[in-house]
């Protein structure tokens, strides 16, 4: 069984009051990759994303558009709308107004934010496959483990957003990230490496420049045309990444995993620091 929550150690079969703590941070590993944070729900596992969004768990509603819209009206910038935890499929509210809304380890997948206010916003936690977030306002939200597979976000706005989310498979193209965090949580360990994963996401001419993105995943992503200027990518992993004809002025790629990278076209390529400390510099394509 895939258990797609926050275990606690009183949940975790087996463990006596006896179990080491060793043994204990084991198990909570073994466990937090199949995890989201406040869902109690369960799958029978392994399963596809087009599976999990089939699943009834990840269909509720408790709340219809209508409903949330009314909350909304009783808000204040004091006191913003708070729908932490809730389950709100297919939730419709584009263009809206929600800055400092939170949403925190909600389940979302296919709602539609399109064109919406999230600016300030915390999504942390939130599940958010297959949205639509084209053209929203993220700067400054918190997306810390935000789940947003296969979600659209062109030409979204995530500026100063904390942004260690899942990505993969998303649609960044033209998205705004200028000085975005996606950096690992070194602080975090017990709960695994959490950071920003892009997994053959495009993000063509996205603007990342001075992005944190230290080890970070973005291997077999599309960054053609991306502006990376000064961005950290310290230790990232690049491989089969797609690069060309991006501006890496001032990127910082020490130690960063660069095998089968393709850097053609690209500007800057004389500023880039830590180069010769990449792996995989043998193996990543220039001009």
């Amino acid at each position: 069984m895939i258990v797609l929550c926050k275990p606690t150690l009183a949940s975790l079969p087996g463990l006596s009051k006896a179990t080491g703590r060793i043994s204990r941070a084991m198990v909570i590993l073994s466990l937090v990759f199949y995890c989201t944070p406040g869902l109690s729900q369960s799958y029978e596992g392994p399963m596809s994303i087009e599976d999990r969004l089939k699943h009834p768990s990840s269909t509720a509603v408790e709340m219809n558009d209508s409903a949330v819209l009314s909350l909304l009206e009783k808000t204040s910038p004091s006191k913003p709308l708070d729908l932490s935890g809730k389950k709100l499929y297919r939730l419709a509210l584009p263009g809206v107004d929600l800055k400092k809304s939170s949403f925190r380890s909600a389940r979302l997948n296919h709602s539609n934010f399109s064109g919406a206010d999230l600016s300030g916003a915390d999504l942390g936690g939130a599940e958010m496959l297959e949205s639509d977030l084209s053209g929203a306002n993220l700067q400054g939200a918190n997306l810390f483990m935000t789940q947003l597979l296969n979600s659209n976000l062109e030409n979204a706005d995530l500026t100063g957003a904390r942004a260690a989310a899942n990505f993969n498979g998303a649609n960044m193209r033209g998205a705004i990230l200028i000085d975005a965090d996606a950096s690992a949580d070194m602080g975090n360990q017990s709960m695994g490496l959490q950071r920003g994963t892009f997994q053959k996401t495009d993000l063509e001419g996205a603007d990342l420049s001075r992005a944190k993105l230290s080890r970070v995943d973005m291997r077999y992503s599309n960054l053609r045309k991306a502006n990376l200027k000064g961005a950290d990518l310290t230790r990232a992993d690049l491989r089969g990444a797609d690069f060309s004809g991006a501006n890496l002025t001032n990127a910082n790629l020490t130690e960063a995993n660069i095998e089968h990278t393709d850097f053609t076209g690209m500007t800057g390529l004389d500023t880039v620091v830590g180069l010769d400390t990449a792996k995989g510099l043998r193996f990543a394509v220039f001009d």
